[in-house]
């Protein structure tokens, strides 16, 4: 806790000193829930740090302690994070499997954090690989119409994004105005608001 309280300060270097000791305790001790804990919240650290293969890493061994124990709000999380480390390292593939099963997890268990976040990256997905592959703009509009819906269900749940999904976010925009210009992607956000969310899901994994 302490460690990502000194990260929303901006300490990125205390939060990951404090976390990493956690962790090495943690594991030291067999306190096997705890440290998944430290590793779920040390890869958002890392990631902010710059150091985004180790955040994957880090996702990955705490994703296998939440999945054998079922635990699956906190699946649903580090599967949701993940994503965005993936998405970041131009792996889109990856971060669309764990994306999905987090927007799964999301839906059933009634996270709305997990699936508005889901829905932005497998948004980004869409997005990001258009610039590189030869895809079908459809797709692309589509995930416009995601982000609007996004944006509509942030405002009305009363979140905010933090820095991982921020850094997506304006990532997202360019790429969306570069494939479809700035008055479409003004238009199809208009349209995503107007989406309710079993729509918006229905959509999204269709990506």
């Amino acid at each position: 806790m302490l460690g990502m309280t000194r990260l929303s300060l901006g300490d990125i270097d205390e939060a990951r000193s404090l976390l990493r000791d956690a962790l090495r305790l943690h594991r030291i001790s067999g306190c096997e829930r705890l440290g998944a804990q430290d590793a779920l919240s040390l890869a958002e650290v890392e990631f902010a740090a710059g150091e985004t293969e180790t955040a994957v890493q880090l996702g990955d061994e705490a994703a296998e302690f939440f999945r054998s124990h079922a635990n699956w709000t906190q699946l649903a999380t580090v599967l949701c994070n993940s994503s965005a480390y993936l998405v970041a390292l131009g792996r889109y593939e990856e971060a669309r499997v764990r994306a999905r099963e987090a927007l799964l997890l999301g839906q059933r268990t009634g996270m709305s954090r997990v699936i508005a976040w889901t829905l932005q990256h497998l948004a980004s997905v869409a997005a990001l690989r258009a610039l590189n592959q030869e895809r079908d703009l459809n797709e692309v509009r589509s995930s416009a119409r995601l982000v609007g819906f996004v944006e509509a269900l942030l405002r009305d749940v009363g979140i905010t994004r933090e820095r991982t999904e921020q850094q997506e976010y304006n990532k997202l925009l360019e790429a969306l105005r570069v494939s479809l210009g700035e008055s479409d992607v003004a238009l199809l956000l208009n349209e995503g608001k107007m989406w309710d969310t079993a729509r918006a899901i229905a959509e999204a994994l269709e990506v």
